[in-house]
């Protein structure tokens, strides 16, 4: 296995796990982003989404799996974006089945508001960035500890692969350029962890108070999930 495939499965497996994750994470009550009442959650409509959705995920992830042995470079992002679709696809049929089925009718809906997600927001947690960061400063010390037998030129960086022509003069630039980007990707991860700290909870109305603490329980899950995944897609572009 080449360091491009194994680079490509490693981002599949991520993908996978955040794509299953995410609704998991979501409360009952707002399955797909579509916001049903407390009696609808164990819904056959609302459980068949969620069956479908785990089969249709998982084997897009056997697909994208298969694909790493030819297109390791493009495997991880069709994943993503296949996943995104089947996502889009449960929140619409949810939707439409609950206006079909009548759902809110004859039931008052209302707004709750926890002002401690301002007062007391959720913290970001350091110490699971701690992998992405050490993953970065060892590619930057490999980087400098074999800079100076580096060969004149060097093929063009890819991000999980490389392009063997046409190739370009040896500069600092160029042989740091694995680093450079681990580096912007650790800080695109730190600031969308950072944004989904910060957005505005979606409560329940009818359970204020322990909705509140699912979201945050739900908060810190995907903040660590988005830093760890920051790690992985670090650690490709080091075995790259």
């Amino acid at each position: 296995m080449t360091p491009t495939v194994a680079a490509g499965l490693t981002a599949v497996v991520l993908i996978t796990c955040f794509a299953l994750a995410t609704p998991a994470l979501s409360r009952p009550t707002l399955p797909f982003g579509v916001r049903v009442p407390a009696d609808r959650a164990a819904d056959p409509a609302v459980l068949a989404e969620r069956r479908v959705y785990v089969r249709l995920t998982l084997l897009s992830a056997a697909a994208a799996a298969a694909l790493c042995a030819f297109f390791p470079e493009i495997a991880g992002i069709a994943l993503g974006v296949g996943c995104a679709l089947l996502y889009h696809r449960a929140h619409r049929r949810l939707r439409t089945a609950k206006r079909s089925g009548g759902w809110h009718e004859g039931r008052r809906q209302g707004v709750t508001v926890d002002t401690t997600f301002r007062t007391d927001p959720v913290r970001l947690p350091w110490a699971w960035l701690t992998p992405a960061a050490a993953i970065t400063l060892i590619t930057a010390v490999l980087g400098w500890w074999r800079y100076g037998d580096l060969p004149a030129t060097l093929a063009d960086f890819l991000g999980l692969g490389v392009e063997p022509r046409p190739r370009q003069p040896t500069t600092p630039l160029a042989a740091f350029e694995p680093v450079i980007s681990q580096a912007v990707i650790v800080l695109l991860f730190l600031a969308m962890t950072l944004l989904l700290l910060r957005a505005r909870p979606d409560l329940d109305a009818a359970r204020p108070a322990g909705s509140a603490r699912r979201y945050r329980v739900y908060l810190r899950g995907m903040a660590r999930m988005s830093l760890l995944g920051a790690a992985g897609v670090t650690f490709s572009l080091l075995i790259t």
